[in-house]
């Protein structure tokens, strides 16, 4: 499997934080090759590692085509609020 800058996303953690980084070609270059352009988010742990880890995930979401919808049945909600279970 071959993959290119175009139409993807980094991921990492900063220390403070985390970031992402969304790669895509909108254009082309004079010579004809692709223009990558790209855009960088940073989720600062401000208020607490879950919360930055969930605006996170929730970009990487809005990323690929996953958004809310106000009137819809199937919303993605990713949240920390499920208690834990022991493994054997």
């Amino acid at each position: 499997m071959e993959i290119n800058k175009e139409d993807t996303i980094e991921i990492g953690k900063t220390h403070n934080g985390y970031f992402l980084k969304n790669y895509w070609c909108e254009s082309l270059n004079e010579d004809g090759s692709k223009l990558i352009e790209s855009d960088l988010e940073i989720f600062e742990i401000i208020d607490g590692d879950e919360k930055a880890i969930i605006r996170l995930l929730n970009s990487i979401a809005e990323n690929l085509g996953i958004s809310y919808d106000k009137y819809g049945k199937n919303n993605l909600d990713i949240n920390f609020n499920k208690k834990g279970h022991k493994l054997d």
